[in-house]
């Protein structure tokens, strides 16, 4: 028996796509109607501005907008339902505290698409067996199928042993 946990499946599946276009930067990006003005504190918006391509090659598309002041015109798909303000703040508090300086640069991409994957929206659980077999097989096609990006565990096996050792029926 294989319990599925489809949101850390749905993270990992999400976390290596992001890393692959981040690495090819071919960001998925969702413009937005009205681009969000944000004010931000200086370190903020060092690191901001430090790291502005890197941010849009995840999709988040980033420019200087006056002297203390950044304006955020797209988002990552998936993140379009959130504060855009808020979006990066986290992206920078979690790049800046992974990767920081020692980190390197991909310790920055891989912080970045794991917030990016922590604020994500997934929907519920797959509702027909076609749907949860495309999961599965997306699950099984990554390069770390069995933990989500935070170390979560994507799928838990049982055997059949266990099982009838559980249910009492040791033979």
């Amino acid at each position: 028996l294989v319990l599925l946990d489809h949101r850390a499946a749905r993270e990992r599946i999400l976390f290596e796509q992001l890393l692959r276009r981040i690495d090819a930067r071919e960001a998925a990006s969702q413009r937005l109607l009205i681009p969000a003005v944000v004010e931000l504190a200086p370190r903020d918006l060092a690191w901001v501005r430090e790291h502005a391509s890197l941010l849009g090659s995840a999709g988040i598309s980033v420019e200087p907008f006056g002297a203390g002041s950044v304006k955020i015109d797209g988002v990552p798909p998936m993140l379009a339902h959130c504060e855009p303000r808020d979006v990066l703040l986290r992206v920078a508090d979690d790049c800046r505290a992974v990767g920081g300086a020692r980190g390197g640069l991909r310790a920055v991409e891989e912080s970045l698409a794991r917030s990016v994957c922590r604020s994500a929206s997934f929907g519920g659980v797959p509702e027909d067996a076609v749907t949860a077999h495309a999961l599965l097989d997306e699950l099984m096609a990554c390069e770390l199928p069995y933990t989500c990006p935070a170390g979560r565990p994507t799928m838990i096996h049982f055997a059949h042993s266990e099982l009838e050792r559980k249910f009492g029926r040791q033979r």
